[in-house]
């Protein structure tokens, strides 16, 4: 009996994703519609509609991985569930800068025309969803008072958490340091300064992260 040919698989979001991202970084092979990113990843258009709706769903899709794979491994950590809240976010924010930085020639490739405005760049918007629900899950205070209050300041939190992300974001990308030394001393301090403005922990992380934002800036 004649062996019969074996289908071919149909390739994951995965498999999609990390097709992409290689055929972006080879100048060679641009990928400015479907058909042509179909052409490059070898499957048919089917198999790419069957997992996105469009390479911008697949361009957002990339940074949600980014977040999964960096909220799942704090996640794993036995002590995490246990932590303060301020142990919490330092973890995400490492853990986050880490898996960018594993891919930080994509990024900066990719965010080139948005450089001097990163957050109008449509790649982020289900990322931000994503961060935003991490905080509001790890990160909200017991309320007091009316529900409605309690919501505006959780909402108030959530939306600061992702104001120091994207400062600390734009930071990184114009970090020249060895090992992005510099951008983990930021998220220290910045982390810091979060808490003491948002978290009613008053102390003096404003005026040192003040202190060591102006030294770089003159350093530079």
């Amino acid at each position: 009996m004649a062996a019969t040919k074996s289908k071919k698989s149909a390739p994951s979001a995965q498999d999609l994703i990390s097709a992409y991202m290689h055929a972006q970084l080879d100048g060679s092979k641009p990928c400015t519609n479907v058909y042509q990113f179909c052409q490059i990843a070898g499957c048919s258009e089917a198999d790419f509609y069957a997992q996105f709706s469009d390479l911008a769903h697949l361009k957002s899709s990339i940074w949600e991985a980014f977040m999964g794979q960096a909220s799942d491994l704090v996640a794993q950590s036995s002590d995490f569930q246990q932590a303060p809240a301020q142990e919490k976010a330092l973890s995400l924010l490492f853990t986050l800068f880490e898996v960018m930085t594993a891919n930080r020639t994509y990024i900066l490739h990719s965010a080139e025309a948005f450089k001097s405005d990163l957050a109008s760049w449509g790649d982020l918007k289900g990322f931000r969803t994503q961060y935003k629900a991490w905080a509001k899950e790890h990160l909200s205070r017991t309320q007091q008072g009316p529900k409605a209050i309690a919501q505006l300041q959780s909402a108030g939190t959530e939306e600061a958490f992702w104001i120091q992300f994207m400062l600390l974001f734009q930071y990184w990308v114009k970090d020249r340091s060895k090992g992005f030394e510099k951008t983990d001393i930021l998220i220290e301090k910045s982390t810091a300064t979060f808490f003491e403005l948002f978290m009613d922990r008053p102390n003096s992380n404003l005026f040192d992260l003040g202190k060591y934002l102006i030294k770089d800036f003159i350093a530079h």
